[in-house]
This record gives C-alpha cells, structure tokens and sequence, in this order.
C-alpha cells in the first residue's frame, strides 16, 4: 500500500517504526504519539518522530522505516 501511496503522490512520506508501546495509560490513543515520550526519545535511522516532524513542518519532509516495510 505504501509504495502505491508514493506512485500516486510522490510527496507523501511517513514515519514507520516498530517499537512495543505500553498500553495506553496517560490518555489519547496511538495517533496522539507527541503524548508519548517515544515522541521525543526514540529513534529509526536516527531520528525521532519529533525532528521528523519539526523537519516536515520546515519544509524538509522526508521519509523514515522504509526497510521495515
């Protein structure tokens, strides 16, 4: 599905990466991760979800976990 998404909008991107997270236990559900401290602590490739973000809102989007796919 990913590499139809690229086909048809080459300027989609995406943040995959495969990390256990607890059960939910501070509210919000899994697309409300900047509530996680995986936001901010965890990297792929060696970049957090947060410098993914902040880079994509700046105008430097790109994409990250491709090889997990």
């Amino acid at each position: 599905m990913v590499n139809e998404l690229i086909k048809v909008t080459p300027t989609f991107h995406f943040y995959f990466y495969d990390w256990e997270i607890p059960p939910l236990t501070q509210g919000g559900t899994v697309h409300t991760s900047v509530r996680e401290i995986t936001f901010t602590s965890r990297r792929i490739e060696g970049v957090s979800m947060a410098r993914w973000l902040e880079d994509a809102v700046n105008g430097s989007p790109y994409s990250i976990g491709m090889k997990l796919l």
